[in-house]
């Protein structure tokens, strides 16, 4: 007799549904053969009628967290700028600094939104060539107007606008290509509702050709070789 579902009232994972809980007992197929190729081909084309976007997804086994990290490794050229404001904007600036990259933080006091002419003084000096923004800050329960720092990051070509939409893909509108996001990074067990160990990275052409530019991206979590991967093998 099926166990009664836990009530999770925690920002994630959430309660997950009884069929999705049970599919994860079907046997396992093999991760490098045709059956996975057309299963990933078939949920990415999902994601992205769901997500309303004609950007390429990566779906990836790891935390969120871990394309956080995978973003400053291989979008950040120069210097990257994070919108502070919680803990995981300011977590996003760790991230950078801990991987050697150049990272400015952009405090903004918690429990308030990001200004967007705030953004723009600090974009207006030519130091950053990212932009790092949380969108649903879990700490304090603020959504950052990415819509519109959107509109400001694109007066400036040069500069690759990331999102950490985390707890806020599927739950409220983002419309990714109008609001100009480069790079928008999500995972499953927020607003998906399904079991955590799952994240997921939408790319613009212009972030793919940004990481074309970048050395060193280490070898996992390099979104060319991903890249490769999935058009070699479908």
């Amino acid at each position: 007799m099926p166990s009664k579902p836990k009530k999770l009232f925690i920002p994630g994972p959430i309660e997950v549904k009884e069929d999705v809980r049970l599919s994860q007992a079907k046997p396992l197929i093999n991760h490098r053969g045709s059956e996975f190729a057309d299963l990933h081909r078939s949920i990415v084309g999902k994601l992205q009628n769901i997500f309303n976007t004609k950007n390429q997804i990566f779906i990836v086994t790891s935390s969120g967290t871990g394309v956080m990290e995978a973003a400053t490794r291989n979008f950040i050229k120069k210097k990257s700028l994070h919108v502070g404001g919680g803990e995981f904007g300011e977590r996003w600036y760790e991230i950078a600094k801990t991987n050697g990259k150049e990272a400015d933080l952009l405090t903004v006091e918690w429990g308030k939104a990001a200004k967007p002419e705030e953004i723009k003084k600090k974009l207006d000096t030519g130091q950053y060539d990212t932009l790092f923004v949380t969108h649903s800050e879990t700490s304090t329960g603020v959504l950052h107007p990415i819509k519109e720092i959107g509109g400001v990051v694109k007066e400036y070509p040069n500069v690759i606008y990331l999102v950490d939409a985390v707890s806020s893909l599927g739950g409220v509108e983002i419309k990714i290509e109008e609001w100009g996001i480069d790079v928008l990074i999500s995972a499953s067990q927020k607003c998906l509702a399904i079991p955590p160990g799952l994240a997921i990275a939408i790319l613009s052409e212009k972030a793919l050709k940004r990481a074309k530019e970048v050395e060193n991206k280490g070898y996992y979590f390099d979104f060319l070789l991903m890249k490769k991967y999935f058009d070699e093998n479908g």
